[in-house]
């Protein structure tokens, strides 16, 4: 595995104009949604809501942050690499770091990579445990999906309706990127062969100029998942954890507007109802490429989830929901970013 190579991290430049546009689009969000209310009802509606859930969705997506580092460690310890589980809960935190500021996640693994190299971490290693990691969480993704559809068929196509163009849109990209993995794994040189028609057909339509550059990142990644998967397989015991953890991971996050629910009082509809409607919700936002999908979250929670909360507290809902998966941990995530930041500029001092 000693020729697996990373991305290089993210430019700085890159990085504020990302996060800067997280922040406009944040605001003009919370502006067109509140601009009309009264705010003072809504902060009296949030609170008397019953705390004890809003802590257990917090600890649900604490969770959801922990299981990542837990594969990361898992797939580290298969290498024989000694990683700590707070080394890898760190990773854990600057990947949603990162991948909250960055449009369509971009920035996460890159930085991942970058701080596991400052921290002794061969780039072949931390290669494929970033490889693997998303290979299984994309797996798991759609598998969600198959079960959301086959658990409350009626009530899925009934609400993803008003999603459907997003949400088939995010279906499509997930196919694309589970066929690339495949392919990558199973028919290298036809995906290779596809992808570079699809390069050289772009560039004639001068959507990109460097052809060159990027059939040689597509080469590159090609390879990357070949040599990930051939280690993977030989490691049975390694696919079982990572797949039991994912599945954890996800539907704690997938959770989150449950607990909101119940923080209101409400008890008509089940975990399962709710987890199906925070899986269309998710594959939907994950087709645009708005960093955090900010906007297209918090619309779609409320044309989703409209049935079971009453007007009065659909907002309230949808600020609170989003306040415990996205909001809070972007801001702890930024806080762990900033102290690893930090520390690793005292330690090259020191080392100086």
């Amino acid at each position: 595995m000693n020729d697996i190579k990373v991305i290089a991290p993210v430019k700085k430049t890159k990085l504020k104009l990302s996060a800067a546009i997280l922040l406009l689009l944040i605001g003009g969000t919370l502006f067109l949604l509140f601009k009309n209310e009264n705010l003072s009802q809504i902060l009296l509606t949030i609170k008397n809501i019953n705390l004890n859930y809003v802590v257990l969705g917090l600890m649900a997506v604490f969770l959801f942050i922990c299981c990542e580092a837990v594969n990361s460690q898992n797939i580290f310890s298969t290498l024989g690499k000694k990683v700590s589980f707070f080394q890898t809960l760190k990773y854990a935190f600057i990947g949603f770091y990162f991948c909250a500021i960055t449009p369509t996640a971009s920035g996460g693994q890159p930085m991942q990579a970058y701080y596991m190299k400052k921290d002794g971490i061969n780039i072949s290693h931390s290669s494929l445990a970033l490889l693997i990691n998303v290979a299984v969480f994309q797996l798991v993704t759609i598998g969600y999906v198959l079960l959301a559809l086959s658990a409350n068929y009626t009530l899925v196509i009934e609400h993803v309706k008003s999603l459907r163009v997003l949400f088939f849109l995010g279906i499509a990209g997930n196919i694309m990127v589970l066929c690339f993995i495949f392919g990558s794994i199973f028919f290298q040189e036809l995906t290779i062969k596809i992808l570079s028609t699809v390069l050289g057909f772009l560039s004639k339509v001068k959507i990109i100029k460097n052809k060159n550059k990027y059939q040689a990142k597509v080469i590159q990644s090609v390879n990357e998942y070949s040599q990930s998967a051939h280690y993977i397989f030989h490691k049975p015991n390694l696919i079982v954890k990572l797949f039991i953890t994912t599945f954890i991971q996800i539907t704690a996050m997938y959770s989150v507007p449950f607990f909101v629910y119940k923080a209101f009082g409400f008890s008509s509809y089940s975990l399962v109802n709710m987890i199906s409607l925070q899986t269309i919700l998710t594959i939907s936002a994950s087709s645009t490429p708005l960093p955090g999908a900010v906007g297209i979250a918090e619309g779609g929670f409320m044309l989703l989830f409209k049935t079971f909360f009453p007007g009065r507290v659909l907002k309230p809902a949808m600020l609170i929901s989003r306040g415990i998966s996205f909001y809070a941990f972007l801001i702890i995530s930024g806080i762990v970013t900033l102290k690893a930041h930090i520390l690793s500029k005292n330690t090259r001092i020191i080392t100086k």
